[in-house]
């Protein structure tokens, strides 16, 4: 069972920066697919701009959607695996040396 917790909490702990890093990408090609609509085009600027603004939210928003969640679920698995392990170790009986 602790292998299984390790593990989770190593994939938790590589997810939760990648996220946030994922809709900034996001972000940066939204802003610059609505720049180059702009540049392309001198008809209907509006939709080019809204076009690009609604790609740069939508990943910004889907990369705080992961990686806000693993972070409270990160925090959770750690706290009951300390408290697992404080168990664990009044649990565990001292060793007769046999010095009597």
């Amino acid at each position: 069972a602790s292998v299984k917790i390790k593990r989770r909490t190593r994939f938790l702990s590589n997810i939760i920066p990648v996220g946030p890093l994922m809709g900034l990408l996001g972000t940066v090609l939204g802003i610059l697919n609505m720049f180059n609509g702009m540049i392309e085009s001198q008809i209907n600027r509006f939709d080019h701009v809204a076009g690009g603004i609604n790609k740069a939210l939508i990943t910004t928003q889907t990369g705080l959607i992961i990686a806000i969640p693993a972070y409270f679920i990160l925090t959770l698995v750690k706290q009951k695996r300390k408290s697992t392990d404080c168990v664990a170790a009044r649990l565990r009986l001292p060793r007769h040396t046999g010095d009597r």
